[in-house]
C-alpha cells in the first residue's frame, strides 16, 4: 500500500514537470519585438512630447515614463489617454474635484516581448505619482491595477509649506 502511494506520487510529480510551460522566447518573436522596438524608439525621439524612456540591454524591455502637471476640474475634456484614465480613476472613486486644481501625474508604461505568438508585445502600466494640489492641501493617491489603495491628505501650514 505504501509503495503504491509512493509510486503514484512520483508519477504525478513527473507528469507535472513534463507539462510545465517553456518560458523561453523563440528567435522569431524576439526579432519581431526588436523590429517594433526600433520603430517605436524612432517615433519617441521624433515626437514633440519627448518622454523619458529606458531600454534593457538585451532590447527585450521598454519602459516609458510619462509626466503630467496641469490644471483640471470636473469638466476636463481632453484627448490624452493617460489623463482620461486619471479622470476616470478619480470619478470611480468619487474624488473628482469640483473646482480647478493642479494635478501631478507620473505613469510608467512597460512593454516586453510576448510569450504569445500572435502578440508582438505585452503591455502593463503603473501610476507612480498621482497628486491633486489644492491651495490648503495636497491629496496623494496610490493605485494598483486601477484600484485605489491609499489616499493621504497633507495639509499646508500658513506659509504654504507642507505640514507633517
Amino acid at each position: 500500500m505504501r509503495l503504491a502511494s509512493i509510486l503514484a506520487l512520483c508519477c504525478l510529480l513527473l507528469s507535472c514537470n513534463s507539462t510545465s510551460p517553456n518560458k523561453k522566447f523563440n528567435v522569431q518573436d524576439t526579432a519581431r519585438f526588436k523590429s517594433w522596438l526600433s520603430d517605436t524608439i524612432a517615433m519617441l525621439k521624433s515626437g514633440k512630447d519627448l518622454n523619458d524612456f529606458n531600454v534593457s540591454e538585451d532590447s527585450l524591455y521598454l519602459e516609458i515614463k510619462s509626466t503630467y502637471s496641469q490644471e483640471i476640474d470636473s469638466s476636463y475634456e481632453g484627448n490624452n489617454a493617460d489623463l482620461i484614465y486619471a479622470m476616470d480613476l478619480l470619478t470611480r472613486n468619487n474624488c473628482i474635484p469640483k473646482s480647478k486644481v493642479g494635478m501631478d501625474l507620473k505613469i510608467l508604461h512597460f512593454y516586453t516581448a510576448s510569450f504569445v505568438p500572435e502578440l508582438v508585445y505585452d503591455f502593463d502600466s503603473k501610476i507612480s505619482t498621482f497628486n491633486l494640489n489644492y491651495p490648503d492641501s495636497i491629496i496623494q493617491f496610490s493605485f494598483v491595477k486601477g484600484n485605489m489603495t491609499d489616499k493621504k491628505i497633507v495639509r499646508r501650514n500658513q506659509g504654504g509649506a507642507l505640514g507633517k
